[in-house]
């Protein structure tokens, strides 16, 4: 908790009022956990869109990916 706190001032990120840290964390650990469960059990329904919905918020947050290195032989 406190390295996410950290973290989001260090970036100078501003959560909205309704959504604390500890929120975040919760919620966070909770998607990643239940899309791992379901995808084990060969559920996938609608997991494609939560994900997408996680990446952009991301972005908005921390900006474009940054590119994938090439592989060296």
């Amino acid at each position: 908790m406190e390295a996410l706190t950290r973290g989001l001032a260090e970036a100078g990120t501003d959560l909205p009022a309704e959504v604390s840290p500890a929120v975040l964390l919760v919620l966070t650990n909770a998607l990643g956990r239940v899309v791992m469960m379901e995808n084990a059990m060969g559920m996938t329904a609608r997991h494609e869109e939560a994900l997408a919905f996680v990446e952009q918020i991301l972005q908005r947050y921390e900006g474009a990916p940054a590119p994938a290195k090439a592989s060296q032989p």
